[in-house]
Formats: C-alpha cells, sequence, structure tokens
C-alpha cells in the first residue's frame, strides 16, 4: 500500500487549534457498494468504526467487508488521540498486522477519514482492508 510518510511535526501543527476535542464516541459506518449492488441486495459492502473516547483518548474497533463479503476484515483495533476538532488514529488489521495511522475529522454527523501513513507493513503485503479516505456517517443508537 504505497502512501507518503508525513512528518511529526506536520501532524502536531494539524492539532495546534484551541478547543475542546470532538466527542467521536459512537458508530461510524459507509457504504461500500454501487447503486447496482444496493438494487440487487448483495450482501455486505460497509465499512465502520466503533470508537469509546475518555477525554482525548479514544479506543475501538474497525471492520470492513468488500461487496459480496470476499474479502473481511473482522475486529480490527484503532487506538488513538482527539484534540480541538479532529483525531489521529491508528488502525490495526487483523487480516496481516498492517497499521495505518490517519485523520479523522468530525462534521456534523459526518466523520472524515483520512489515511496518512502506513507505520507497519502486514504480512502478507497489501491483505489489509483499511480504508484511504472516507466520510462515514454517525449510526443512530437503536
Amino acid at each position: 500500500m504505497p502512501m507518503k510518510s508525513l512528518s511529526p511535526l506536520l501532524l502536531l501543527s494539524t492539532f495546534a487549534l484551541a478547543g475542546p476535542a470532538p466527542e467521536l464516541s459512537g458508530s461510524w459506518s459507509i457504504d461500500l457498494r454501487n447503486t447496482s449492488e444496493i438494487k440487487a441486495g448483495l450482501a455486505c459492502g460497509n465499512a465502520g468504526l466503533h470508537l469509546q473516547q475518555s477525554g482525548q483518548t479514544i479506543t475501538g474497533t474497525y471492520h470492513y467487508a468488500t461487496p459480496g463479503c470476499g474479502r473481511i476484515e473482522e475486529s480490527g483495533t484503532v487506538v488513538g488521540s482527539a484534540t480541538a476538532n479532529a483525531a489521529i488514529l491508528n488502525i490495526t488489521s487483523t487480516r496481516n498486522g498492517a497499521i495505518v495511522r490517519g485523520q479523522a475529522q468530525l462534521h456534523g454527523n459526518k466523520l472524515l477519514w483520512q489515511a496518512l501513513e502506513v507505520v507497519k507493513e502486514g504480512v502478507p503485503a497489501g491483505d489489509e482492508l483499511i480504508l484511504q479516505h472516507a466520510e462515514l456517517r454517525r449510526e443512530k443508537n437503536p
């Protein structure tokens, strides 16, 4: 998974804004299926984060299932920290142990995710299912 690495100084400057950490606790998801896959009722085709936040500390799980359920990432782990209007999260793949660091920004009921760098390559390389960029929506509580 080729990805440019950003300097720690650049990452820290992202959080230079004043203000309290956003509340990211909850479930966030995205439907990855196209219109024809949805109309056909194709199973799977979604990704999501289930986050718990205490102060600035964030923990949780991550899942990803390709349309048709051909490849599935179950219960990847998430750890990170929130400051101002964003968070830096590390997602670890349970498929191959890869770790990807990214930024999540809260915009109303949307969480904008952008992968920033591969912290650790997985084995076999490229087998992880971690979103590169996405707009996830907060799931409603039952």
